[in-house]
Parts: C-alpha cells; structure tokens; sequence
C-alpha cells in the first residue's frame, strides 16, 4: 500500500468532500510553507514597517489557516481545546505575532524580532501536528528517546 492509499484511508474532517485526502494534505503543506516562506521574507527584507506587517501577517495567518485544509472550522474549535498542548499553541500564536509586530515598531534592528518569530512557528508547527492524528505523540516519543532528560 503506498502513502496515497494511507492518506486516502485517513478520516475526512475537512467538511469539503470533493478534495481526496492526499490532495488536501498536499494543500496543507503547500499553504503552511508559503505562509512560512512569507514571514521569512518579511523579516529582512522590507524597507518600510507597513510592508512588513503585511508580509508577517499574513504569513502567520496563511500558515495558521491552512489546517483548515485537514478539519472544517467547527471541529477545528474543538480541536483547539482540546489538549492543554493546543491551547497553549494557540494562545502563543496571536500573542508572539502581536510582540513581533510591537518590536518591529519600537526597534529599528531587524533581529529584535526573531525570538518571537521562532517561538510563533514553533506553536504554529506544534499546532499543525497535533491535526494529522497520533503524529503528536510520534514527535514526543521521539524527544523522549533522543533527550531523556525532557
């Protein structure tokens, strides 16, 4: 069985039936990259704040709003209260997006915004794995194993 067949049998929560599983997730990929790849952009390379703020969010939102490609909106609300993991992702998402859009405004050095922008996709990141089911779980046994210390 190759890995369309195994996409194809997972659940379908997206609420759009006309988009096979496989494809979905490939959207989901497609558009949590992009919105990635715009945040990364904005971080050096815009000359003037406003060009940043957009760029940043809506990178953020691009990338937060792809999962909608795996749940519908409904069950994505419930998901996000689901774990205490999920809400403390999606409690940190809005909050670092607001400290990065405040220090690119007080701070004329592009650097004082990376912390937040790390800690941001790492939610962002955290949050996205938590929908494809058990790879959460996967990730923690594996930083397990590899830091016994955590």
């Amino acid at each position: 069985m190759n890995s369309v067949e195994l996409l194809d049998k997972m659940p379908d929560q997206s609420g759009c039936k006309c988009i096979p599983a496989w494809l979905r997730y490939l959207l989901f990929a497609i558009t949590f990259i992009l919105g990635f790849t715009l945040c990364s952009a904005s971080l050096g390379k815009c000359s003037d704040k406003t060009s940043f703020y957009l760029m940043f969010v809506i990178g953020v939102f691009a990338a937060w709003f792809a999962s909608l490609f795996i749940k519908s909106i409904k069950l994505q609300i419930k998901h996000m209260t689901k774990t205490t993991d999920n809400i403390i992702c999606n409690i940190t998402i809005p909050i670092c997006l607001i400290v990065t859009c405040v220090l690119e405004a007080v701070s004329p050095h592009w650097y004082s915004v990376i912390a937040p922008y790390i800690i941001c996709f790492a939610a962002l990141i955290w949050y996205s794995l938590s929908l494809i089911p058990g790879f959460q779980q996967c990730m923690k046994g594996c930083f397990k194993k590899c830091m016994p210390c955590l």
